[in-house]
């Protein structure tokens, strides 16, 4: 069961990636190798130290309250995805970056991580990218280690995840369904932790 568990986490937490490479395939906005890299060195120890934090705080909380805190947190970070939609805040459409960008800012414009606006993300934008697309990882790898799961395993395997939706999105953005494709992606998303906040209480 944890290895359900790992898997579905490790997904929940990548398929924002989906949506943000469908807009750059919109927008033509390309991610150098080096800043996959970045990326990816940025999410892992982001992911590593949340889940480990939530290990270290299990070991002083009892069974029970840790199941009932991780399925708190896990349904708070699904509702958190999906309000974006129910207000309809979040477009996958072009949108001019706003001089003051920051991750929650890149989460709700990906194309304001391109702050030079070369369509092209430098080493420098591919941190502030990485930062940002770690922010559910934060909170799903805390609730991640009150639930016993191995901090190594679940930053591991997010990150391929991230990273594989990320160029999948990229690579599909340029279709006319990509629109539609990165917005189910984050539904799911969505969606996916809350079922895993249910299932802890079980």
């Amino acid at each position: 069961m944890q290895l359900v568990m790992l898997f579905v986490l490790a997904i929940s937490t990548s398929l924002d990636s989906l949506g943000v490479g469908v807009i750059y395939g919109l927008g033509g906005i390309r991610i150098r190798l080096a800043s996959h890299l970045c990326i990816c060195t940025v999410m892992l120890a982001i992911t590593w130290s949340a889940v480990a934090v939530g290990s270290g705080i299990s070991r002083y909380l009892p069974e029970n309250v840790a199941q009932i805190i991780g399925a708190i947190v896990f349904s708070g970070i699904g509702l958190w995805i999906l309000a974006p939609l129910i207000r309809g805040a979040r477009s996958l459409e072009s949108a001019d970056a706003n001089s003051d960008v920051s991750p929650l800012k890149v989460l709700e414009n990906p194309q304001s991580a391109d702050v030079d606006k070369s369509r092209t993300i430098d080493l420098r934008e591919a941190v502030l990218l990485g930062v940002a697309l770690s922010i559910n990882n934060i909170f799903g790898g805390i609730s991640a280690g009150i639930i016993h799961i191995q901090p190594a395993a679940m930053a591991a395997l997010s990150v391929l995840f991230n990273v594989i939706c990320l160029v999948s999105g990229t690579l599909v953005g340029k279709h006319l369904y990509a629109t539609r494709l990165g917005r189910h992606a984050q539904i799911l998303s969505g969606v996916l932790m809350i079922v895993v906040g249910l299932w802890q209480l079980r």
